[in-house]
């Protein structure tokens, strides 16, 4: 999608961004929960607000063929913030998870504060019950008094930040070792099937020797009937 919207729109690299490239988490112990809360979002689409109708009507034109993308109205967004003050709260704002996250970036700011604003930061999961949503930085997650924890496939490969491209490196690194290691494995069980096949065959030639002996004398009194 973010091709195809430089493309068509005539737009550089910096003019389509994804979110999580604008942003930092200066404390990675709370990058866990972080990447485990935005998941998808993380690839949210920043255009230019100005391009903004333009890039939707291309993504109804590709619809059939592009879903699942997500495009971010930025200039709707902070015009919300502007005009909607933050609710009176108990918590302050810096012991929410959004304050783990760093942007330079307003739309990026604005959109990370609405989607991890209400995440309360919690040191272990007894705290969690104190709050209606919370988050330790483990990614147990409270949403509405239930208690889930997040899925490790999420949060574990990173995308936010600096720290992620050698996390990314890491986890293909090690994936690559899983595949070697189930390629040795294979190669053990094909070399026991043969094994097996091979002494198989020797256990059954003499079966197969015995049948074509007996195929040869069945013909045999045929043949010595026609020579009388």
């Amino acid at each position: 999608m973010r091709h195809l919207l430089r493309a068509e729109l005539d737009l550089n690299a910096d003019d389509v961004k994804y979110l999580c490239d604008e942003l930092s988490i200066p404390d990675e112990s709370w990058q866990d929960a972080v990447e485990g809360l935005l998941g998808f979002n993380r690839f949210t689409l920043l255009v230019p607000p100005e391009h903004y109708n333009a890039a939707m009507k291309i993504y109804r034109k590709h619809k059939d063929t592009i879903h699942g993308a997500t495009l971010l109205d930025t200039e709707s967004i902070l015009n919300h913030q502007n005009s909607h003050a933050p609710r009176p709260t108990s918590h302050s704002p810096r012991n929410t998870l959004s304050s783990e996250v760093s942007t330079e970036n307003p739309s990026a700011r604005a959109y990370v504060d609405l989607l991890l604003g209400n995440y309360l930061k919690c040191e272990n999961i007894e705290d969690l019950r104190g709050h209606r949503t919370a988050v330790t930085r483990d990614c147990f997650v409270r949403r509405n008094f239930t208690d889930t924890h997040l899925n490790p496939n999420v949060y574990r490969r990173w995308f936010v930040g600096e720290r992620a491209a050698p996390r990314q490196i890491e986890h293909r690194q090690a994936r690559l070792d899983e595949i070697a290691g189930e390629m040795v494995s294979l190669s053990e069980r094909t070399s026991a099937l043969r094994e097996r096949l091979a002494l198989t065959r020797d256990k059954t030639r003499p079966f197969i020797e015995l049948e074509h002996i007996l195929e040869a004398a069945s013909i045999l009194p045929e043949r010595t009937t026609h020579h009388e």
